[in-house]
């Protein structure tokens, strides 16, 4: 048989393809051909999805897994009472209020009767974050998360936030795998008495900061197994906790934290702290402890400060602190000990060996009616940039010796209140105080004694101020 060439083959076929009702065929028979890889493709996508999500979908109807259980107290069933945050309406699969099923529910619900009830929420797949879920949920009163599939979970910011009635949470199988923000979780449940947080590890968290704000009849927690290897954020973690006596941190690995600024902030009746800080990376300690009149000792002298930028008002209102052990602070990178030690008013000594202060540049305040301090040693503090001064040692009126030699002050601007009221202090040395750009000097040594002794060096002191040295 003879061969054809293509041009010969070409000819031939011509009336075929060039034939509508042949070129009919061929877009019919293609077009069928995309659609069958459409739903081919479609029910790839289909089948995968439910591999993925097939301990997560719930059936129509079906409740008893991946819920939460919740009880809210009602006072007026005239009300409207919220039940949940908005966001999450898509979610909910299902609502079961004292055991009735209902649909279409809005987050909102009128209650027939005052009293106790109880909400079963059942949600369509695992949820991924929690954000809000009750915020500002006024009656709530225990939240059950047993049965809820929480392992996708990787946010709990506010989830809690203004449920001022909450007194329970039941963490049981709580799965926080990739739990990575609880931010303000709890933030302001000021009924909420004790916190087991049974199921958290925290290997993932990287911010817990105000996660128990201003829960103020918190009195225990139990951390459980949190390790928080990946925590960068603390600050305000305890704030106004004021109810809380004792708080066990050993099992937290703190090495990246950077901010603890505030943390236990008003907790007035926390006495013991256990801890074991690593603070190598922390920038921000101010008012860390803050108001926590209570506090007689605390454990710091293995604490690493090499980065800490801001000490301001650290230890202000830790009124029954009696000894103080800062010897391994270093404050190479920080511009502030602003109020550090402020109103620390049972404090009568303080371990302090400061070196390399180059970076300071406000002081003020830092021992301001520090009434028992009898005794500390500056003679290592070298103060090249500092501007402020005013009020530092002002109403300790219990320190009787005061040697600042090593003080370099010729950019201090302020030094108002400097040694206001120290009227017991009868040695002073200051030989290498200069003042020359001081323009503040209100009340510096308002009520110093007469005839102590104080050493000085006329030359680097302003007339103004050697007149208002007091006789000695």
């Amino acid at each position: 048989m003879d061969k054809l060439t293509p041009k010969e083959k070409d000819e031939l076929l011509k009336p075929y393809y060039t034939d509508p009702k042949t070129q009919l065929i061929f877009i019919i028979i293609g077009s069928a051909l995309i659609l069958i890889t459409a739903i081919l493709i479609i029910i790839f996508n289909v089948t995968s999805t439910n591999k993925i999500y097939e301990n997560e979908e719930l059936l129509p109807g079906y409740v008893p897994l991946n819920s939460i259980t919740a009880k809210y107290r009602v006072e007026d069933s005239s009300e409207n009472i919220l039940l949940f945050n908005d966001s999450y309406t898509n979610l909910i699969h299902t609502l079961r209020i004292d055991g009735q099923k209902l649909e279409n529910i809005t987050n909102e619900y009128i209650f027939d009767e005052p009293g106790e009830h109880t909400v079963k929420m059942s949600f369509k797949k695992a949820l991924r974050y929690s954000e809000k879920l009750f915020a500002n949920c006024d009656n709530l009163i225990e939240a059950n998360l047993t049965n809820l599939t929480t392992e996708r979970i990787n946010s709990t910011v506010d989830m809690f936030n203004g449920c001022i009635n909450l007194m329970n949470v039941d963490f049981t199988n709580f799965d926080s795998t990739n739990l990575k923000n609880a931010s303000s979780m709890f933030y302001n449940c000021s009924s909420l008495p004790s916190l087991d947080l049974y199921g958290f590890d925290g290997n993932e968290l990287s911010d817990i900061s105000s996660m128990f704000y201003g829960c103020t009849n918190l009195s225990k927690i139990n951390f459980r197994n949190i390790y928080g290897r990946k925590i960068i954020n603390m600050s305000k973690l305890f704030y106004e906790c004021n109810s809380l006596e004792e708080v066990n941190l050993y099992s937290f690995m703190t090495k990246n934290v950077k901010d603890m600024s505030e943390m236990f902030y008003g907790c007035s009746s926390l006495i013991i702290i256990k801890q074991y800080f690593d603070t190598s990376n922390v920038i921000n300690m101010s008012r860390m402890f803050d108001g926590c009149e209570s506090l007689q000792m605390i454990d710091l002298g293995h604490v690493n400060t090499k980065n800490v930028e801001d000490f301001s008002f650290m230890f202000n209102d830790c009124k029954s602190l009696l000894y103080l052990d800062i010897t391994n602070f270093d404050v190479y990178s920080a511009n502030t000990t602003y109020g550090m030690f402020k109103n620390c008013i049972n404090l009568k000594n303080i371990s302090i060996s400061f070196i390399n202060a180059y970076n300071l540049t406000n002081m003020g305040e830092m021992f301001n009616n520090c009434s028992n301090l009898t005794e500390i040693d500056l003679t290592n503090l070298y103060t090249d940039n500092l501007i402020y001064m005013n009020g530092m040692f002002n109403n300790c009126i219990s320190l009787q010796q005061l040697n600042m030699s090593n003080f370099t002050t010729s950019n201090v601007e302020d030094m108002s209140f400097l040694l206001n009221e120290c009227n017991n202090l009868t040695y002073l040395d200051f030989s290498s105080l200069d003042t020359s750009k001081v323009n503040q000097f209100d009340n510096i040594f308002n009520g110093l004694p007469e005839n102590g002794l104080i050493i000085y060096n006329s030359e680097t002191l302003n007339n103004t101020i050697l007149n208002l040295l007091p006789d000695s």
